[in-house]
């Protein structure tokens, strides 16, 4: 929805979360951004169907308690503002719209923080974006250090620059991945 009404036609921009960092690019990618809340409490009745279907053969545990508060949003304006004024430039950083000329290449990338931890515990993965992207993105911390810590600490939305990240394409799942790692510096910009 955002994209069909966030054009230069309709004088409509976006606000927050999914920023564009690239003043002459819109993103087509296929992804979808989204925060997370804090887990619902389960009301009793939820919690007594999960407990009768423990009980029988047909029924996972848990199949009846779902308490993950998931959700997209935009905010648009029509008088042009920012959250943030910040811009990428081709000086300092890649287009992710580049990214295919960058595989197995280090580079620096100005990034909006578009999930929270996506991985199962393993390397933490982060969804991103800058606005030119075509396909999806992904920043994966193989190691965290002192020079890296901001992107995880980085709250959904915020604006980050990866310094020194490696690029790679993740055949499995038709995106990109960016390591993060102990070469990789990532230092909040804006909140």
């Amino acid at each position: 929805m955002e994209r069909a009404v966030a054009t230069p036609e309709t004088g409509v921009s976006v606000y927050a979360p999914t920023l564009r960092l690239w003043s002459d690019a819109t993103p087509s990618d296929r992804g979808w951004s989204f925060d997370v809340a804090g887990d619902l409490a389960v009301p009793p009745f939820q919690r007594r169907l999960d407990e009768a279907a423990e009980r029988a053969a047909t029924d996972e545990p848990g199949e009846f308690v779902n308490v993950d508060v998931q959700f997209a949003y935009a905010i648009l304006r029509t008088d042009g503002k920012r959250r943030v004024d910040v811009r990428a430039s081709p000086d300092r950083c890649a287009r992710m719209a580049d990214s295919e000329a960058h595989v197995t290449d280090r580079v620096n990338l100005l990034a909006v923080k578009l999930s929270h931890d996506l991985s199962d515990g393993e390397n933490a993965l982060y969804r991103v974006g800058d606005g030119s992207q075509t396909v999806d993105h992904y920043l994966v911390c193989t190691r965290e250090t002192a020079l890296n810590r901001d992107l995880r600490e980085a709250e959904y939305g915020a604006v980050v620059f990866v310094e020194n990240g490696l690029v790679l394409w993740n055949d499995d799942e038709g995106a990109y991945n960016v390591v993060v790692d102990d070469e990789t510096v990532v230092d909040l910009v804006a909140p």
